[in-house]
């Protein structure tokens, strides 16, 4: 189904809802929320959208980097390498919480099965037309990791004329990136392909990286009811891996302390579907896709040394049933979701890859059906829905090693929602809503392969389950203001941690995680004004550690952005970022000296769009952590990883 199409039916659809001629509310749309098209008006959920505008103003060199300054997310990393961020919404903390939050790339998942963070450089910045972030659970639709809330990238789509992008940027530490984006169509054939190149020397000793990207996107309509796409796209990514530094007082924030830890990774993922008006009231869609990924990890300081093939295959059915229900206007949605995942992984006594420590394979089969409802009860008021029941079977076997194991488990998972719409005015948005949700323990999580004695296939582990109950609001009072505000309260049950005791992973008692997200947007024909605050208590609620903070969660955080337009081709950018301390990962006593304290960060950056007739060409320089204020990416388990202080950037844009 053209998107165009999905836009127009879902328009028609909801034709009967109050209308707004609020040109903010019009221009604003998400496909995250509902698996289609719908607008932000209709759906019970205050997400968030980085437009391509603010991409293109913004000059971020990341996804992370762009999620963190401009949705207000919260990222910890371990090093300089953009491809090792961690993003957390909704207050999960410890080291998995970044499993809790799930990754689309155009609907397709990016969570990989391990404990491991995606691989962010595997998405070229210059193929990314816009970023939705939906906070709050989604399992509906989505199954596991949707738990603390769904980010989608959306790559762009074929422009009508066609368009050449080439950029390049340098920045402190030796960090460089080029890249060149075309697109267009060819007798209805349309094309976006992109090459993407970023390398540096990192802030640290030994946090070096150099990542290639390419890929290549095909759409176009077979007629006027079916259309079909292909992509496939690669990443060749190496980085060097610093470690944790153990005391800041007596060491250099720029040391590594590992003096040979390096990682490297190829990828390739192919990816096809096709969308088909079957009748004016029913549309079918399915996806697929294959993706491999190679790793080598050479972990010197614990002598160990790892291979990793990672193979996924996905498959993905969908209905939308546009037909009236009791004679309301009425949108079902309806699908499958298969996916089978394996690993195959060998760890090795020396960087030679000559004696075979450890040889296992994983395989997870996910088998998941979805059902979900929009019905209109009144012009003013929107009933939504849905369930999800889900089968997991994960199989692993350890075939050299000690000890040796050949073990199996199966669960069952379900997921429901229900929520309502009110809208009172033209302006106003009103919606509250219950969600179950729930996540799988990941490979690694469940399943032991270090080879140190431990090693095994831990069954008693369960998947985290949890409710979620949230309420909130939108306001538009004018066209060029917008207000958000949310509440809401999750409460978990066995989420899953390291035990020290028992070296693995258990099952905790009860976790809360309340909090409060505030947004507002202001523009002018002088400046434009942005800014995202989240208030967030999250704690244990039953057990040893009950009343204390669940660690590495700030509770308060605010990112403020405002664009000064100068004159008609030169803006001005500030942003402001600031985090309330928090304990360091790990420390679920909170008794521990290590935490990061409480810090602010200013960055600015200058904008010219030369004045050019053929070629659009824009110019930028920027400064980062204005203040050379010193805070850390992560302290965890009693490790620092320190973060850049002041860093200076530059680059140039060419579209013709």
């Amino acid at each position: 189904m053209n998107k165009i199409i999905t836009a127009a039916i879902c328009a028609a659809t909801l034709g009967g809802f109050a209308e707004t001629t609020n040109t903010l509310d019009a221009a604003r749309v998400v496909v995250t929320a509902t698996r289609n098209t719908a607008p932000i008006r209709s759906i019970a959920n205050n997400p968030s959208v980085i437009t391509s505008e603010d991409l293109e103003r913004g000059h971020y060199t990341s996804i992370p980097e762009a999620l963190q300054k401009k949705a207000g997310v919260f990222v910890s990393r371990i090093s300089d390498t953009p491809s090792q961020a961690q993003v957390n919404l909704r207050g999960f903390g410890g080291d998995a919480a970044h499993q809790k939050t799930l990754v689309l790339l155009n609907g397709r998942k990016l969570n990989r099965p391990d404990m491991a963070t995606i691989n962010w450089c595997q998405i070229p910045m210059q193929a990314v037309e816009r970023i939705e972030v939906i906070r709050g659970p989604n399992s509906v639709l989505y199954g596991d990791h949707a738990v603390g809330g769904v980010i989608n990238i959306i790559t762009k789509q074929p422009s009508e004329i066609p368009a050449t992008t080439l950029s390049a940027s340098f920045a402190s530490d030796e960090k460089y990136e080029q890249s060149l984006t075309t697109s267009g169509k060819l007798e209805g054939l349309g094309y976006v392909a992109t090459l993407g190149h970023q390398s540096g020397d990192g802030y640290r000793d030994r946090s070096a990286y150099d990542s290639a990207s390419g890929s290549i996107r095909l759409s176009g309509n077979i007629n006027e009811r079916v259309s079909a796409y292909t992509e496939i796209s690669a990443v060749k990514e190496q980085h060097q891996l610093p470690g944790a530094l153990t005391n800041l007082v007596v060491q250099s924030r720029k040391q590594a302390q590992n003096p040979d830890d390096a990682a490297r990774e190829e990828f390739i993922h192919l990816q096809a579907g096709v969308d088909a008006l079957l009748t004016e009231d029913l549309i079918f869609n399915l996806d697929g896709g294959i993706s491999q990924k190679d790793l080598e990890a050479d972990i010197a300081s614990w002598f160990t040394y790892y291979d990793y093939k990672f193979y996924t295959y996905t498959l993905s059915p969908k209905f939308t049933i546009l037909t009236p229900a009791f004679g309301l206007e009425n949108e079902l949605i309806a699908g499958i979701d298969l996916k089978r995942e394996t690993l195959d992984t060998q760890k090795y006594y020396d960087k030679a890859r000559s004696a075979l420590w450890t040889d296992t394979e994983i395989k997870r089969t996910t088998i998941g059906g979805y059902v979900a409802d929009t019905l209109q009860l009144t012009d003013q008021l929107l009933l939504s829905g849905g369930l999800r029941m889900e089968k997991n079977k994960l199989k692993a076997q350890q075939k050299t090693g000690a000890p040796l194991f050949d073990e199996e488990s199966s669960d069952w998972e379900n997921a429901w929602q229900s929520a309502l719409t009110w809208l009172p005015t033209d302006t106003v948005k009103v919606f509250a809503g219950i969600d179950r949700t729930y996540r799988y323990a990941s490979f690694d999580e469940q399943i032991s392969y270090s080879g140190y004695g431990t090693d095994g296939f831990n069954k008693n582990l369960k998947p985290e389950t949890g409710m979620n109950y949230e309420i909130g609001v939108e306001y538009l009072p004018a066209s060029n203001i917008m207000l958000q505000a949310t509440l809401f309260r999750t409460d978990m049950e066995d989420e899953i941690a390291w035990d020290w005791s028992t070296y693995q992973n258990v099952n905790l008692e009860e976790t809360t995680h309340s909090g409060l997200e505030l947004s507002a947007a202001y523009t002018h024909e002088l400046f434009a004004l942005n800014t995202y605050y989240t208030w967030l208590q999250s704690e244990f609620a039953a057990g040893a550690n009950k009343g204390n903070e669940i660690p590495w969660v700030p509770q308060h955080q605010l990112d403020i952005n405002l664009a000064l337009f100068v004159t008609d081709d030169l803006t001005l950018h500030t942003h402001m970022s600031y985090l309330g301390s928090m304990f360091q990962s790990g420390d679920n006593s909170n008794t521990g000296d290590n935490h990061q304290s409480e810090y602010a960060l200013f960055d600015l950056l200058l904008q010219y769009e030369l004045p050019t007739d053929k070629i659009e060409a824009t110019v930028f320089a920027g400064i980062d952590n204005i203040f050379a204020t010193e805070y850390n990416y992560l302290v965890s388990w009693g490790g620092y990883y320190p973060a850049p202080e002041r860093t200076y950037k530059a680059g140039l844009s060419l579209t013709f």
